[in-house]
């Protein structure tokens, strides 16, 4: 049997190790829809060519698939958990592209299978576990042509990149470091020939239609960055964002980034393929120079750098015996017995009372990285409970009011995860249209100018007051295990509005 295919064999039974946590998590574990697989699935109900807070792409291949298949967890969340097992596989690949044999692609698989942060991106729908899956492919992709210059490569980089951009804008930091790993490296005179530039221009065409979405909606991915910047995310600072790093990638994710680093900057061999290097540092450095940015930002350059950094060590065995038995033994079983405590903080594999214990017994509940108060479960966990109760609590609100079959209701909740779980989970009660100011669905606005009921969540009495007349509180909505902020909120009933509703909607965008 050739020496190629028995590889290939081997890499993608070493792929499918993550495949089969995250099919576990949704045979067996005990959580339901993310707060943003909600707003995901109700943007598939206004298709466009961008949003608030994401480019198009996820969103368009969201309708195609659950337009095939239905919108349930389990389908939705098969689809990240098959694209993890595919970046697995392209980090092999990229290994054995740069010289690595067995042990290297091992290394390579096991360590970027079971990083906290890669694991919990695939855990649930979003366009995430898609710009892992092109970060992956563009690095491989880079490696192939410098090692290997041919103009049509640069034609498909160009096209492979162009949708990346239109999935998550944040491809632009990876086009950057490889022109740069063109200029460092010994084929810098391609630079000089028109097909990098083509490459560019094919990339800017593609996504192209999220610029011109912009143009056309006041820029509205530019402002909602700034106010996250501003807002959101204003408490991290480049020591956290650095400190980050160790807990969502761990330790040894980072061991072997470092490695990579060193093959491609002191080793003949590794700058000769050093573009994944170029890659990761041209990244971490427009990271820094934004002084808020968060530790995820940087996830996905890691797989590509970590297969260089197990080539290296896969290098080093032979050199003696004090690296060979730590570098292939002890190293394989710290890292797959730190991956193995770290599934059940970042992949819903166990019921939720089982998850509580677990974060008892371990210690390991991460605090929000947005500044929210938390109770027994850390957000990402605590963003995936409430939503059944909620649309509980609005549809007993709403068969409270008198000849509601015959009055047009709006129901208007206080951000995107409340509104799409009305929408989404609620299209079984055939609940009213819920609408909210934040993000996107301010640019959607509703069907009507003016309803004849308008049923109002989370605000206070006092909040109310500013802009409805005669409220009446009609339940408290409560669930055990939501967000705190997500907990008793009051559900408000009003038939008239102090002012027209198109004139409080003007001034209700809420970009974050």
């Amino acid at each position: 049997m050739p020496a190629t295919i028995t590889k290939n064999r081997l890499i993608l039974v070493l792929s499918s190790i993550t495949l089969i946590v995250h099919l576990y998590a949704i045979l067996f574990g005990g959580f339901s829809y993310f707060r943003d697989e909600l707003y995901y699935l109700e943007s598939t109900r206004h298709l466009d060519f961008g949003y608030v807070d994401h480019p198009p792409l996820s969103i368009w291949l969201l309708w195609l698939i659950t337009s095939v298949f239905g919108d349930s967890v389990g389908v939705i969340r098969i689809v990240p958990a098959v694209f993890s097992a595919v970046v697995v596989f392209l980090s092999c690949k990229t290994a054995q592209k740069t010289g690595g044999g067995s042990f290297a692609m091992f290394l390579t698989a096991i360590t970027v299978s079971l990083m906290p942060i890669f694991m919990g991106m695939n855990s649930v729908y979003s366009m995430n576990f898609i710009d892992w899956f092109f970060w992956a492919l563009l690095s491989y992709l880079a490696v192939d042509l410098i090692q290997e210059p041919q103009n049509k490569k640069f034609i498909v980089w160009g096209i492979v990149a162009g949708f990346g951009m239109l999935n998550k804008i944040s491809i632009a930091w990876l086009i950057a470091g490889f022109f740069a790993a063109l200029l460092v490296s010994d084929k810098r005179k391609l630079l000089k020939t028109p097909y990098p530039w083509i490459s560019g221009v094919i990339a800017l065409i593609i996504f192209s239609p999220y610029i011109v979405w912009n143009v056309f909606n006041d820029f509205a991915h530019l402002e909602f960055m700034r106010n996250a910047v501003e807002m959101k995310y204003s408490q991290i600072t480049r020591v956290q964002f650095l400190m980050d790093q160790l807990m969502l990638m761990s330790p040894f994710a980072i061991v072997l980034a470092f490695c990579g680093v060193w093959y491609s900057t002191f080793n003949p061999a590794g700058r000769k393929d050093m573009a994944p290097a170029v890659i990761w540092l041209t990244t971490l450095m427009i990271l820094l120079v934004n002084s808020h940015s968060k530790a995820e930002y940087l996830g996905a350059a890691y797989p590509a750098l970590i297969a260089l950094g197990a080539v290296f060590l896969e290098s080093k065995l032979n050199v003696s015996k004090l690296v060979f038995y730590p570098v292939k033994f002890a190293l394989p079983v710290l890292i797959i017995g730190m991956g193995i405590i770290a599934i059940p903080v970042v992949v819903p594999v166990l019921k939720v009372e089982d998850t509580i214990k677990y974060f008892r017994l371990t210690g390991l509940n991460p605090q929000s990285n947005e500044g929210h108060k938390l109770t027994e479960l850390h957000q990402f966990y605590a963003d995936m409970h409430g939503w059944e109760e909620l649309v509980e609590s609005v549809r007993k609100v709403v068969d409270s009011i008198p000849g509601k079959d015959t009055l047009s209701i709006l129901i208007v909740a206080n951000n995107y995860g409340e509104a799409s779980a009305i929408n989404v989970i609620g299209r079984k009660y055939n609940l009213p249209y819920c609408t909210t100011e934040h993000n996107s669905y301010w640019l959607w606005g509703v069907p009507r100018e003016e309803y004849d009921m308008y049923i109002s969540l989370g605000d206070s009495e006092e909040d109310v007051k500013t802009y409805a007349i005669n409220p009446e509180l009609k339940g408290v909505h409560t669930a055990k295990y939501s967000m705190p902020y997500e907990n008793n909120l009051n559900i408000w009933v009003a038939k008239r509005l102090k002012y027209p509703f198109k004139e409080l909607w003007k001034k209700a965008k809420k970009y974050i």
